[in-house]
Order: C-alpha cells, then sequence, then structure tokens
C-alpha cells in the first residue's frame, strides 16, 4: 500500500548478563589489571617485541598500555571465514552468528557396542568424526578424545590424522608444542594443496590458552607467534576457575580472564596485524567442596555469556562453551577405580 514504510522490523527474544556500561567498566577493569599488574611473559622474543611495541618489561613482567591495547582490538579482523575440506565457506565467524561443534580431548569415552566407559583412543577419535560429519547441525570438528593407545608424544598428529581422514567439517584442534603444530600445519596444507591454499581457503582452527592468572607461557607462545606468522586462524581463550585460579565473584573472574585473552591477541596483532583470531574466555568454577572444577555450573554459562556480549562490543569473533555438564562424573570416577 503507498506510504507504508518498505522495510519490517523483526524482533526477537534475547539474554544479556551485562548492561553497556558494565562492559565499558569490565574492558576499563581489564586496561588497568594489563597496564598496572601486567602479565608474566616466558618468552624472551615475545617480550622483545612488545617492548618494541610500547609495552613496559620489567624481567619477565610485561605491562600492557591502554592505547596498544585497544590499537591491537581494533586491528583484529572482526569476521573471520572458515571452509570446509573441499573449500566450500561454510562458517561466518562475525556478528552474532552462531556455530556449534564437539568437545575436545577427553581421557576417556564410551565404547558404543558395550556401552563401558574406557580409555579413548584413535578408534574413538575417528568415530566421533565420522558420527559428526553426518550430523546436520554440528558445523565443526574436535578431537572427541586423546588417542591415548600412540605414542604420547604425537598422539596430537594422530588424533589430527583421524579427524582429517574422517570429516570434511571445518576441523578445531589442538598440538603439544610448536613443532607438533607445523606438522599438523604441513599436513592440512597437503590436504588443502598447499599452504598458500589453506591461508586462502583454511578449514583448520588452532586452539590454544593461556595460563591462569596472567601467564603467557613459552610454549603456548610459540603457538601464537607461528599461527600468527602463518596467518592460521588462532583460537586463544583462557580456562581459569573461579576461586581457584581467578577471583570467586563472577565480575572479578571475567577481568582477569578478559585480561589473559587481551594479553595473547596484543601479542599475535604485534605479530601479524590483521591475522586472524577467535578471543573469547571460559570462567570456570572451582567447588570449594572438593577443589574439583564444576564444569557444569551454571556460573560457567554466565561468564561465557558475559565475555559473549564483551568480545561483541569489541567486535571480534568469540569462543565459549555449551550443553557442558559433570552431573555423572562421580559415577565414572567410581566405575574406574
Amino acid at each position: 500500500m503507498a506510504g507504508e514504510a518498505d522495510h519490517t522490523i523483526h524482533r526477537s527474544p534475547s539474554f544479556r548478563v551485562l548492561a553497556a556500561d558494565q562492559i565499558g567498566e569490565i574492558h576499563r577493569a581489564s586496561l588497568e589489571v594489563l597496564e598496572r599488574t601486567g602479565v608474566e611473559v616466558l618468552h624472551e622474543p615475545a617480550r622483545t617485541m612488545l617492548e618494541a611495541a610500547g609495552c613496559r618489561v620489567e624481567g619477565r613482567r610485561v605491562r600492557y598500555p591502554a592505547s596498544l591495547v585497544e590499537r591491537c582490538i581494533s586491528t583484529a579482523p572482526s569476521r573471520v571465514v572458515i571452509h570446509d575440506r573441499t573449500g566450500r565457506r561454510v562458517m561466518f565467524l562475525e556478528g552474532r552468528r552462531s556455530w556449534f561443534g564437539m568437545g575436545s580431548d577427553t581421557l576417556y569415552a564410551y565404547d558404543p557396542d558395550s556401552g563401558q566407559l574406557g580409555s579413548a583412543g584413535a578408534e574413538a577419535v575417528a568415530r566421533s568424526a565420522r558420527v559428526a560429519d553426518s550430523l546436520p547441525h554440528i558445523d565443526y570438528v574436535m578431537s572427541l578424545g586423546i588417542a591415548r593407545d600412540a605414542p604420547q608424544t604425537v598422539n596430537d598428529l594422530v588424533q589430527f590424522q583421524q579427524m582429517v581422514q574422517n570429516t570434511t567439517k571445518p576441523i578445531c584442534f589442538t598440538a603439544h608444542h610448536r613443532r607438533n603444530l607445523k606438522a599438523i600445519l604441513d599436513m592440512a596444507a597437503a590436504v588443502a594443496g598447499g599452504l598458500r591454499q589453506l591461508q586462502e581457503k583454511p578449514f583448520v582452527i588452532y586452539y590454544s590458552e593461556p595460563n591462569s592468572p596472567l601467564m603467557l607461557t613459552a610454549p603456548a607462545v610459540d603457538k601464537l607467534l607461528l599461527c600468527a606468522e602463518l596467518r592460521i586462524p588462532l583460537l586463544f581463550t583462557p580456562g581459569s576457575m573461579a576461586g581457584g585460579t581467578a577471583p570467586v565473584t563472577p565480575a572479578g573472574a571475567v577481568v582477569i580472564s578478559n585480561a589473559e585473552s587481551l594479553s595473547g591477541l596484543v601479542l599475535h596483532q604485534v605479530a601479524g596485524p590483521g591475522a586472524p583470531i577467535i578471543s573469547g574466555g571460559n570462567s570456570m568454577v572451582m567447588d570449594l567442596l572438593t577443589a574439583i572444577c564444576s564444569y557444569g555450573a551454571p556460573e560457567f554459562q554466565l561468564a561465557i555469556a558475559a565475555y559473549t556480549e564483551l568480545y561483541h562490543h569489541y567486535r571480534i569473533p568469540v569462543w565459549g562453551f555449551a550443553g557442558c555438564s559433570d552431573a555423572h562424573l562421580l559415577d565414572e570416577q567410581a566405575a574406574l577405580e
């Protein structure tokens, strides 16, 4: 009808943990931690690189100026496109689009034939990759278990081999150290047709973490710098425990974990401005009765929601956990004893 607006307003329910002013408070508190407390960087070339970029370095302690942090937030890409093994563009990490995949690196797995819980192995990794490949709502694959039947020094390579041979979906993977990461990326490049093809159409994401509280270890930095150099998508997110390796309050845990994320992001962007990175944080909760990680605690999911809103504000792709449960943990431990 003439005169009516030619657009439609779409309204849908939304869930928010943080108000806009709270996002600003957490960001400013994270900058304060990075500028005053700093981060232990256990990698001498990285400290040299950060000092040249404007950080204050005292021994292994690196303090980040707010201007550098905010500049590196601005250079990190707001859009990372992930392909599948055949080269199709299948995951657009941008805005509020969500993608779901598997968990990773468990010590034990249930045998689908016997129903018994036992050590994970290479076949369990391969089988789970084949199942995930057939499930339309699983967007990417991670190694369900650790291939404990392979030599420990190379079981990360075995896990990647099992995944890449049994799925065409994007793969998010872990690696023990820089040498094994380079070997896995060589495998991925061979599958893609060469390193340049892998860079142009990446079907892999490397998963790495800092140590909590506020520490970048040498192996983690080695792998971070390799991803920045080769411009391979890096997922860099802390795994702190509120009440253990992070403050017990939700706000304090989010601030510390965000400072850890940003410390890695800054180094990554100093080494390779514009290189693809996925960030965020994971503040789990320590059960003060048993001193174990409460992986399925509601506080964990609330913290992930807070990180999601924070990184939407930064316009940087964000990672988080969903659907986690440790409801049967004690029963499983008893069964294995």
